[in-house]
């Protein structure tokens, strides 16, 4: 008995000390602490040294997160150490970024370590190979916005639209890591317009034979437009003709929409100013299926438990009986379709060599369809499936321009990306 006793007194007091011990882990401290010695183990040197630091914002005096900030963070401090020192020997010509990521990290760090109570950061600073960063930073910076600076001179000396780009994007990234760095901000400006292209949507001529459907087909080059204003990384080197200017081109060179393109034009359009690459279509056929309602009858049947009853078997076991009966109902499935289909061609010219850069078919197309149903019978015999379809209720389908426009703006999104693969 009294062996016993001690037995069961023994595993109370380890499941005690288990007990404290889970608290610990589970604790926001101790879940920290958890996640830091996770993060050391697969060497993420920085995630473990901030759940560190985490750790001991919640509990400042908790051991095991001092101790393993203790060993990890001068670990941590000579690994971005290194890092630095490879890269100033690479041959990278952008190795001043690489190096400007790692003195702010080593930054961040220090901070992070400032932030802890003066006897923790004390010790764990002593035993760390810190040094000023931030003079590093100022001179790193300043390599690598000349990098960035020299390289969009360099590219700048081949005066093609392309080489003015990449200069335009160089002079840009000088500038975010020297403010104000030289003349990088008139360079940036200069070579950003001699980039650019200056892009005419003409409206898409309607080729469907329908006057109805006139506004329709030229609002496709006013939706792509729009399309395009709200693309603000695109439009840093686009710039888009207006509506005026291109109504003012076609009647001065007495072009129509369905000659833009012929081969007697091409001195014509050699000749327009202001324009780099110009976009013409046609729509040529639109389908629109009007809304259709099919509603389809289905029985249906199913054995339920109608009664149960107990009874003693031979053995005196007591069992249950059951009876069982059909139930049964009618569903009636509703169904509604529409589609609308636009089918046009485009083509997209380079207006100084009068040239077809890209060009096809494109077609905007849109399904509409929606189902619901409703049951007369015992609703023991639905299924998941019908029950679902009978919560929902019968909804005023789409009307032929809803329908249209659905297609349109996918008729839209279609060519936009077209436009937009062609010209970057």
């Amino acid at each position: 008995m009294f062996t016993g006793n001690l037995k069961i007194s023994f595993i109370l007091k380890i499941l005690i000390i288990s007990l404290f011990c889970n608290c610990a882990y589970l604790s926001s401290h101790g879940t920290a602490y958890l996640n830091a010695k996770k993060a050391y183990s697969v060497g993420n040197y920085e995630k473990a040294i901030n759940d560190c630091i985490i750790s001991l914002r919640y509990k400042d005096t908790y051991k095991p997160s001092i101790e393993l900030l203790q060993n990890i963070f001068p670990l941590g401090i000579d690994f971005h150490n290194k890092n630095i020192e490879r890269l100033k020997i690479s041959r990278d010509y952008y190795k001043w970024d690489s190096i400007v990521i790692e003195l702010k990290i080593l930054l961040k760090l220090i901070d992070d370590i400032e932030s802890l109570n003066s006897k923790i950061k004390n010790e764990i600073l002593k035993y760390s190979n810190t040094r000023d960063y931030f003079i590093e930073l100022e001179k790193a910076n300043d390599n690598a916005a000349k990098a960035h600076y020299n390289y969009g001179l360099s590219k700048m000396e081949n005066e093609t639209k392309h080489d003015y780009k990449v200069a335009a994007i160089s002079f840009k990234n000088a500038l975010k890591f020297v403010q104000n760095y030289k003349d990088s901000q008139e360079l940036y400006e200069d070579c950003r317009k001699l980039a650019s292209i200056k892009l005419g949507i003409f409206p898409f001529k309607n080729k469907t034979g329908k006057k109805k459907y006139s506004s329709i087909s030229q609002n496709i080059s006013t939706n792509v437009l729009s399309k395009f204003f709200n693309d603000d990384n695109l439009m840093e080197f686009i710039d888009i003709i207006n509506r005026d200017k291109i109504d003012l081109i076609i009647k001065e060179q007495k072009l129509s929409h369905s000659g833009l393109v012929d081969n007697s034009q091409k001195i014509q359009l050699g000749e327009i100013n202001g324009i780099n690459m110009m976009v013409t279509g046609e729509i040529n056929q639109i389908i629109v299926n009007n809304p259709k309602k099919i509603s389809e009858k289905q029985k249906l049947n199913k054995k339920i438990i109608n009664k149960t009853t107990t009874y003693t078997d031979a053995k005196g076991k007591i069992k249950k009986k059951y009876t069982y009966k059909t139930v049964r109902g009618t569903v009636t499935h509703h169904k509604q379709e529409s589609s609308a289909k636009v089918n046009g061609t485009f083509k997209i010219i380079d207006t100084e060599t009068a040239q077809v850069i890209s060009g096809g078919n494109i077609e905007g197309i849109y399904n509409y369809s929606y189902d619901w149903a409703t049951f007369n019978g015992n609703e023991m015999v639905l299924d998941y499936r019908w029950k679902k379809k009978m919560k929902k209720n019968a909804e005023i389908p789409p009307n032929k321009e809803e329908i249209i426009n659905e297609a349109l703006e996918n008729i839209t999104e279609n060519l936009y990306n077209q436009i937009k693969s062609s010209i970057q």
